[in-house]
């Protein structure tokens, strides 16, 4: 990430670049923050859709995602930030800003 919350700036975005390798995917999960997504290259499916170059997707707060699986691989920008509503911060341990990722059964999944 580029940009990503401090414990002195919480409301910072994590923003940046996520490279998804070919055959990668994600289940269903839920955030409290909102966020903005723009793919750079390759195609995704997601929610019953393909979305591929210039597609830009906008998620709220709270929000849910659906299963996001690639085939081709590919690069997406994702603007991660403060829900209005919610006041969540996308602040992670064991997500986009350590070295180590949680396992995904520990991923949140409730709505």
């Amino acid at each position: 990430m580029v940009f990503r919350p401090q414990p002195g700036r919480p409301t910072e975005p994590n923003a940046g670049l996520v490279r998804y390798e070919p055959g990668a995917y994600h289940p269903y999960h839920t955030h409290d923050f909102a966020q903005v997504w723009y793919v750079l290259e390759g195609e995704f499916q997601m929610g019953g859709a393909a979305h591929g170059p210039g597609t830009m997707m906008f998620f709220p707060d709270p929000h849910y995602e659906d299963e996001l699986k690639t085939e081709t691989g590919g690069i997406i920008v994702y603007m991660q930030y403060p829900g209005p509503t919610t006041k969540a911060c996308p602040i992670y341990d064991g997500r986009f800003n350590v070295k180590k990722r949680k396992p995904l059964s520990e991923e949140r999944l409730d709505v």
